[in-house]
């Protein structure tokens, strides 16, 4: 990242750890962009989780074929090159460098679990 270390007080990014390629380094050198007291705030979906898959295959029975014209077999496809992080990796990461300064949020059903929600957002305080 272009900017100077201990630069933003806050920076949020959704939806975007679960695409990229090594996301422990990215992590550390994004927290090396804020100062001290600053926050990583990050929204992740919880895929694989079985709500995220449910909602998966709902979309792809209902939606896919007429809507985006691709088939079933692209739509996996495309899934599984597009997320390359799950969030089970991406939350032992985030816990293993920063367990002690998360604070965590988990949506729709608010249940400190993966597979009953689609979203699992943390803001990491540094």
């Amino acid at each position: 990242m272009p900017f100077k270390k201990n630069y933003f007080d806050r920076i949020i990014m959704c939806h975007v750890l679960e695409h990229i390629n090594q996301p422990e380094m990215f992590i550390i050198e994004t927290m090396s962009k804020l100062k001290k007291g600053g926050v990583l705030s990050l929204a992740l979906p919880t895929d694989p989780s079985f709500l995220w898959r449910m909602g998966r295959l709902f979309s792809k029975i209902f939606f896919v074929k007429k809507k985006q014209n691709i088939s079933s077999v692209e739509y996996d496809y495309l899934n599984a090159i597009d997320h390359v992080n799950s969030v089970f990796s991406l939350h032992s990461i985030i816990n293993f460098h920063y367990g002690k300064n998360i604070i965590e949020s988990y949506l729709p059903f608010r249940l400190k679990t993966f597979d009953l929600n689609l979203f699992y957002n943390v803001h990491i305080i540094k």
